[in-house]
């Protein structure tokens, strides 16, 4: 796994407001969780965190991939995360109090059924929440300001810089999207 893809992952934790450890994996923990269901909304948007409590994270950086049914039939890896040893030291720190297993991932397949197919896969190895790269940096994106300097974060600088610089842009409203 990249270091940046998991630098990201834990800056888009810490920026809404999740305290996160970093060990083998992600561990996250929301001082002020919302009491909101998120059982339907297996695919995390930024809006769903306020009602995240705790949870495991797994961050697959894979980002030439797009994780179709072969792909995640013929790589276990993909799921260490949420291996005994994994769950267990998880566990620990939640204090046996229950969390959820989020996989951050590159993207899913855009046609539909195949993108189901994948989706039922993930649910059936009892991973609760995807999470895709897309949604994330476009999050972090919306919220680095380019006139603010972020010295302490190398990632967030480097993404006002290259809003400064009119390199990145923010996404645009798509009023006559087909």
């Amino acid at each position: 796994m990249s270091n940046v893809s998991q630098e990201l992952v834990k800056i888009y934790f810490e920026i809404n407001g999740f305290l996160v450890k970093v060990d083998e994996q992600l561990l996250i923990l929301n001082p002020n969780p919302q009491k909101v269901d998120l059982a339907t909304n297996f695919l995390l948007q930024w809006s769903d965190l306020p009602a995240m409590e705790k949870a495991i994270i797994g961050v697959k950086g894979w980002h030439g991939e797009r994780f179709f049914p072969s792909l995640l039939n013929s790589s276990p890896e993909i799921f260490d995360f949420i291996q005994p040893e994994a769950l267990k030291v998880a566990n620990n720190f939640f204090k046996g109090s229950s969390f959820k297993k989020i996989l951050v991932i590159s993207s899913l397949p855009a046609k539909d059924e195949v993108r189901q197919k994948s989706l039922r896969i993930l649910k059936g190895k009892r991973i609760d929440h995807i999470l895709e790269f897309s949604s994330i940096l476009k999050y972090l994106i919306r919220k680095v300001r380019p006139n603010k300097n972020y010295l302490n974060c190398d990632l967030l600088q480097l993404l006002r810089l290259l809003k400064r610089y009119r390199l990145l842009k923010e996404p645009q409203l798509e009023l006559f999207k087909t």
